[in-house]
């Protein structure tokens, strides 16, 4: 029974996001129905009768659908199917970025965007759903600046502990339910290395404005940016005396970590732990532990010492996963080859 409703929250959640791309789903599902069940409508079969009643049922709804689709694109008038060009926050999302690209060294930090699903208007509807909209999550398309939140998988480890996926969120706490202290919001911005926080809703305005080492130093639009000053730059540092650690980026797949401390310390890394990431030192492999969703090592040895962090990919899973779905595709080719052959065996009996 959980498990259906859990199923029916997801499948409710899917449509909620994607309206139109669930409308076509429909409408290609309509039509492989009422392809087969046009199968048993010959005058030989059983149940012909029924058949051609439920066969005209979903013909109507099936035509129903396809032209609420074609018409929601090219005659709605709320302007949910607009794009950023010709969207209301147009002018401030893109001086924000102009400012944020001026300022914000990608290489160095990130920075944390409150979402605006739910509490940012993106155009001039009455339409509700005219406040349904992750235009921040453009930012690092935008930009080219890694950011935290502004848009939320909600499922992911990682956006549990610090997204919320709405507006009146900061850290994954909703502040208008819960309350998040001054030190609680220093240890965040430290662990994710974020340096600026940009918020819109007067909810996490007002609470940041609260933080003694956080000060306000641009508005633009709806936007207040928050500047930390007491960051310091760090993608990875001793958990126990907050000591700076390097943190090279070898390939798109791979960092070197250079630490110096006493063995044993922990070292966390400002990257989001997942099974596939390996730590080797000199060549023998140490676990890697989880830190609210973030890497965090134990160090070997005793003072500098070099971590290598390798993501590895199961390519074992990725080709039978392949191979599983070539089988599937030909299997369904010659069940519907199959099929069509008896139908059309079955008409030219009836015929003769």
């Amino acid at each position: 029974m959980g498990l259906n409703i859990g199923l029916l929250k997801s499948l409710s959640l899917f449509y909620d996001r994607f309206q139109l791309l669930s409308q076509i789903f429909l409408v290609l599902m309509s039509g492989a129905g009422l392809y087969y069940l046009s199968g048993y409508m010959n005058a030989g079969s059983r149940y012909g009768k029924y058949s051609k009643v439920l066969f005209l049922v979903c013909l109507i709804s099936f035509s129903a659908i396809a032209v609420r689709t074609p018409k929601k694109v090219f005659y709605e008038h709320t302007g949910q199917l607009g794009t950023l060009e010709n969207s209301a926050c147009y002018k401030d999302v893109h001086s924000l970025w102009t400012w944020l690209d001026k300022n914000v060294r990608p290489h160095n930090e990130r920075i944390y965007m409150e979402d605006t699903y739910k509490s940012l208007r993106w155009n001039n509807s009455d339409n509700p759903e005219s406040n349904k909209s992750h235009v921040l999550a453009l930012t690092s398309i935008y930009t080219g600046i890694s950011q935290i939140n502004g848009w939320c998988g909600y499922t992911h480890y990682f956006a549990r502990e610090h997204e919320c996926g709405m507006g009146g969120c900061l850290f994954g706490y909703n502040l208008a339910e819960s309350t998040i202290s001054n030190k609680q919001i220093h240890e965040e911005m430290k662990l994710l290395n974020c340096r600026y926080i940009v918020a819109h809703t007067e909810t996490v305005k007002h609470r940041l404005a609260q933080a003694p080492f956080l000060r306000k130093v641009e508005q633009i639009g709806p936007f207040d940016i928050f500047d930390n000053l007491e960051f310091t730059s760090a993608w990875a540092y001793n958990f126990y005396t907050g000591e700076k650690q390097t943190l090279r980026k070898s390939t798109p797949i791979s960092y070197e970590l250079t630490a110096k401390g006493n063995q044993n310390e922990l070292v966390l890394i400002s990257l989001a732990n997942k099974a596939n990431w390996k730590a080797y030192y000199r060549g023998r492999e140490i676990p890697i532990h989880d830190h609210k969703a973030l890497m965090q090592v134990i160090l070997p040895a005793q003072g500098i010492q070099t971590i290598e962090l390798k993501y590895k990919i199961d390519k074992i899973n990725s080709i039978i996963s392949m191979c599983l779905g070539i089988i599937l595709t030909i299997l369904y080719i010659i069940v519907t080859y199959i099929g069509h052959s008896r139908k059309m065996v079955t008409l030219t009996d009836g015929c003769n």
